[in-house]
């Protein structure tokens, strides 16, 4: 019988149950998926890349154009100092954290991961042969004190989402500039998860950490929720230095056509 490596042996199936628990009568209430399709201009946009042609290999970065815009809108929404060079385009935000984790975590390194948080937080950083930590996410300033009370020298990672994956937290601007703060001074890296950057019902308001400083700070986000495109798989990152040898040698750049399709809205 062939034997799994032992690095995979106690990986759950995370995201991935939910999808068989499902039933007909189900309220699904478990995977964070739009209920509306895709707008129609961005699929025309898909359409009309394919039939001119635009279905070769797509660089390792993403589309020059495609990583200005997003460089843009989060620098005029968001404040986050960013320029096309820090922009790295992925096959969906899961993606981008498996190979941040993958390129900064080695083994008995830890992470200091959001609870509650995402469900596939713990098993990306089981897989980088990393341990997971717990801490506190209740609140912006209970996740902060706890973040603090738990760095070890061993720390090498924050990661967690705002607004919070599952439970629609929105972490303000003076917690986050003391968690970017705290990390830089440990010469830890921070990971902002923010796929549901709009999605937010109260007068709370997005505050992205990468408004600090790209320095120790790595911004995820993806196309999946805001613009119903969870299953076109496109994500981005934005820091201030890229890792492109992982993404090339793992899967390569998304589509040519995911590209033109995503950059009809921005």
């Amino acid at each position: 019988m062939i034997s799994p490596a032992d690095r995979v042996k106690d990986i759950e199936m995370g995201f991935a149950r939910f999808f068989s628990m499902r039933t007909p009568e189900m309220v699904d209430l478990s995977v964070g998926e739009p209920g509306f399709d895709t707008p129609a201009h961005i699929k025309e946009a898909a359409y009309k890349a394919m039939t001119k042609g635009n279905i070769r290999y797509a660089a390792p970065l993403g589309n020059d154009d495609l990583r200005e815009a997003i460089s843009h809108k989060y620098k005029e929404e968001y404040h986050v100092d960013s320029v096309k060079d820090n922009v790295m385009i992925s096959h969906g935000a899961k993606g981008i954290l498996y190979a941040l984790v993958q390129s900064h975590v080695q083994k008995g390194d830890e992470v200091l991961i959001q609870d509650p948080g995402w469900v596939s937080y713990t098993e990306i950083v089981k897989l980088a042969q990393g341990t997971p930590v717990p801490v506190n996410g209740n609140s912006a300033e209970e996740f902060v004190a706890d973040v603090e009370r738990k760095i070890t020298p061993r720390t090498k990672m924050v990661l967690f989402s705002t607004p919070c994956n599952p439970t629609g937290d929105v972490y303000g601007e003076n917690a986050l500039k003391m968690l970017v703060e705290i990390a830089r001074e440990k010469n830890i890296l921070v990971v902002s998860d923010e796929p549901y950057h709009k999605i937010i019902f109260d007068e709370s308001r997005h505050v992205s950490p990468g408004k600090f400083g790209l320095e120790n700070v790595a911004v995820v986000n993806s196309f999946s929720k805001y613009f119903s495109m969870a299953g076109w798989r496109l994500g981005w990152v934005a820091l201030r230095w890229m890792r492109v040898c992982l993404q090339a040698n793992r899967l390569g750049g998304p589509v040519r056509p995911q590209h033109r399709a995503a950059g009809s809205q921005l």
